[in-house]
């Protein structure tokens, strides 16, 4: 059995490169526990939608490239149970 240590994520960031003019560019999400136990999980719906990620001191930072990338991230976030 290995052990892995858990990061606890502060919180997770959600910003647009390429916003459109009447679209908030960056949602910062915190006091999650949800944030933490799903970590995985969130960078793997990053992943798959081809998000840039990284991750500082408790913060994870996801960057789309368009509002639509971050509709649907959002969605997934939702539909997931993570927010």
């Amino acid at each position: 059995m290995t052990s892995e240590k858990i990061t606890s994520i502060k919180c997770l960031i959600v910003s647009v490169i390429n916003p459109s003019a009447d679209h908030n560019s960056v949602v910062k999400i915190e006091n999650l526990n949800s944030l933490t136990t799903s970590k995985k999980l969130i960078e793997q719906l990053a992943k798959s939608n081809n998000l840039a990620i990284t991750e500082l001191n408790g913060e994870l930072n996801v960057r789309c490239f368009s509002d639509t990338q971050f509709h649907n991230f959002f969605v997934q976030l939702v539909l997931n149970k993570i927010i």
